[in-house]
């Protein structure tokens, strides 16, 4: 088995224990598919022990991202050695996706603070004319 589940009170971790390819995709989508349901949507990610993710393991953590922020919840990484989050970044998943260097800081920051997409969202958001009110 590839993926590890760990439960706590804040989020579920899913420890990846081998490399992102076609076994890996399918059981991480399979995972995150069983986590909506039970309606656990806060997850942290840890690939911490991985040397390589293919492009379709990042649709997959792209995919799992979007369906968790659909019903409420969110994903976020840890443990991304180097060579792995330089393909994180390549790609642009490291502008939308929260990355920790370890997964006590990834759970810790579900709730605790507002999101790097978050922060981007609301930074965006700008403040609109009162229409309701009317000028004498």
């Amino acid at each position: 088995m590839g993926i590890r589940v760990n439960k706590n009170d804040k989020a579920v971790i899913l420890n990846v224990l081998d490399d992102v390819i076609l076994d890996t995709v399918q059981e991480i989508q399979n995972e995150v598919n069983i986590l909506i349901k039970e309606r656990l949507c806060c997850i942290v990610m840890d690939l911490s022990a991985i040397e390589f993710i293919t492009s379709r393991g990042l649709g997959a953590v792209g995919k799992a991202m979007d369906a968790l922020r659909k019903q409420g919840g969110d994903l976020k990484l840890c443990g991304l050695k180097p060579e792995v989050r330089g393909i994180f970044d390549i790609c642009g998943l490291a502008k939308i996706i929260d990355i920790y260097d370890n997964p006590g800081d990834a759970v810790n920051s579900f709730g605790a603070s507002v999101s790097a997409v978050e922060k981007r969202l609301l930074w965006s958001i700008k403040p609109h004319e009162d229409t309701n009110s009317t000028s004498e």
